[in-house]
């Protein structure tokens, strides 16, 4: 159960007020936020690795977060803190991008594949394991610390997730904390400033 609800996540990665067939989060969603494009072209990135077309330079958001940590969920449970996804490829052409994800509690790595969604918040998902088609909604990102997604883990379900950098995992920034609370209506515990354990997200 555990290898198929992790199928469906992503740091990656990382939306306005868009709805799609998994509904909306939990939160009162009242903060406000810029609409988030996963694979949208964007002319402020800095990155020497990718030719300016007058267009746009690249996909920031993609090679801002190489890896990332899944800090906290809306269950508050213990599967998800701390899997860490890798991004292992990128295809800027094709606007799609595979991950390793790496589960600590079950000690498993699952292959990840992505591509855009009908909307532009929206990704699908699928995997070497499970080639059923997942969605997921990217809420909030701050383009550099953080996400804030709500993915669909099994038919009808979902679960909404704080997606950090793995740099800053063990001292995510407050403003990113705020938008989980508000997107997936969780209070985040406690120890959010340490919310890893040592050694945890640490791949």
């Amino acid at each position: 159960m555990a290898e198929l609800r992790a199928v469906a996540l992503i740091l990656i990665s990382l939306a306005g007020v868009t709805i799609s067939k998994l509904g909306p989060p939990g939160g009162p969603l009242k903060l406000l936020r810029e609409p988030v494009d996963s694979f949208k072209w964007s002319i402020i990135c800095n990155t020497e690795d990718v030719e300016i077309t007058g267009i746009c330079c690249a996909l920031q958001i993609w090679y801002t977060f190489d890896s990332a940590v899944a800090i906290s969920d809306s269950d508050n449970d213990t599967i998800f803190e701390c899997l860490t996804a890798k991004k292992t490829d990128i295809n800027l052409e094709s606007k799609t991008a595979n991950f390793t994800f790496l589960m600590p509690t079950a000690g498993k790595e699952i292959s990840i594949h992505v591509k855009p969604g009908d909307e532009p918040s929206t990704l699908i998902l699928t995997s070497d394991d499970d080639p059923t088609p997942r969605e997921g909604v990217n809420y909030y990102t701050d383009y550099h610390d953080c996400v804030v997604a709500n993915l669909e883990l099994e038919k009808d379900k979902n679960q909404c997730i704080l997606w950090a950098r793995r740099e800053v995992k063990d001292n995510v920034p407050q403003d990113c904390i705020d938008h989980f609370v508000d997107i997936c209506g969780v209070i985040v515990p406690a120890h959010s400033r340490d919310l890893c354990p040592d050694g945890e997200g640490d791949y």
